[in-house]
């Protein structure tokens, strides 16, 4: 079996770390990878999971039994994050690492949209029908935990927020009284 110089001397220099153009001269090297198991360590937050959910003003809008129900936003109001936190977390660590994790959009508070109007038909005479203007926001769940060099993590405090975002709009839903 016959064998090229040339190939052996890539192929020995590939396998050794060591880069070699076509003329026989070695070049820089590829930067190596950090070793497994080795992490940045320190205080960090987490989103766990995420969905959709309505985050309403104030006033809501109810009718019936049967019938229509209708509303009309009337002056600007604040809708604001729902947020507690723990154990040394703060609000605005939370909203940061949702803005990375779910949506760009999401924020503290929000203001709502006057002029804006629903009507809705009731779907039974015996049925009241209620709707609410307001944001659709997202509903998330964190944690806030310390990791270690070698990457353990020890949650310091977790829990649930109603983040409020732009997008605007009528939830609405029927009630037996």
């Amino acid at each position: 079996m016959r064998f090229r110089i040339g190939s052996i001397s890539v192929a020995s220099a590939v396998l050794a770390g060591t880069l070699v153009s076509g003329s026989g001269v070695a070049a820089a090297a590829a930067p190596s990878l950090a070793p497994a198991g080795i992490c940045s360590g320190g205080l960090k937050y987490d989103i766990i999971s995420h969905k959709k959910t309505h985050i309403g003003a104030k006033k809501t809008f109810k009718s019936g039994p049967g019938g229509r129900v209708s509303g009309t936003v009337e002056k600007a109001e604040k809708i604001s994050s729902q947020v507690t936190v723990t154990g040394g977390a703060t609000v605005k660590g939370v909203i940061a690492e949702a803005k990375l994790e779910v949506s760009a959009a999401l924020g503290k508070e929000t203001t709502t949209t006057v002029g804006n109007g629903y009507v809705r038909k009731i779907s039974s005479n015996k049925k009241y029908g209620n709707m609410r203007y307001g944001s659709w926001g997202k509903a998330v769940k964190w944690r806030y935990y310390y990791e270690t060099p070698n990457c353990k993590k020890t949650t310091r405090s977790s829990g649930t927020a109603k983040l409020v975002n732009n997008a605007h709009g009528w939830k609405y839903w029927e009630t037996a009284s």
